[in-house]
């Protein structure tokens, strides 16, 4: 019985070595960058696309609150607010695939 128990726990050890081995060629990279590169980089690139996110939603705010002064009130307002929808969608459109491509990327590193 405890040579039984010793080989089970051997066999655990082992698998548990293969795991960490696993986990070491995922974060340090098996020949290509591994996550504790690539974070960091998806990172960066996550901030600066918050930034240009930020600077486009500025950008367009300007545009809008100009050509409003132009137009009359009420269909001035009526186009602004489809136009705002629009570009969101699109923004949001932009965020979602470079989250996806982001999520592709860890996933390729990963297997």
């Amino acid at each position: 019985m405890e040579h039984s128990g010793y080989c089970r726990k051997e066999k655990e050890i082992a698998e548990i070595h293969t795991d960490l081995q696993t986990i070491k060629r995922i974060v340090m990279g098996n020949g290509k960058d591994g996550l504790i590169v690539s974070v960091p980089k998806l990172t960066d690139t996550v901030n600066r696309l918050n930034i240009s996110v930020s600077n486009l939603d500025r950008n367009i705010g300007k545009i809008f609150q100009k050509q409003d002064q132009y137009e009359g009130e009420k269909t001035g307002k009526a186009e602004v607010r489809r136009r705002i929808r629009w570009l969101v969608g699109i923004l949001i459109g932009v965020i979602v695939s470079l989250i996806g491509g982001l999520i592709a990327t860890i996933h390729m590193l990963v297997q």
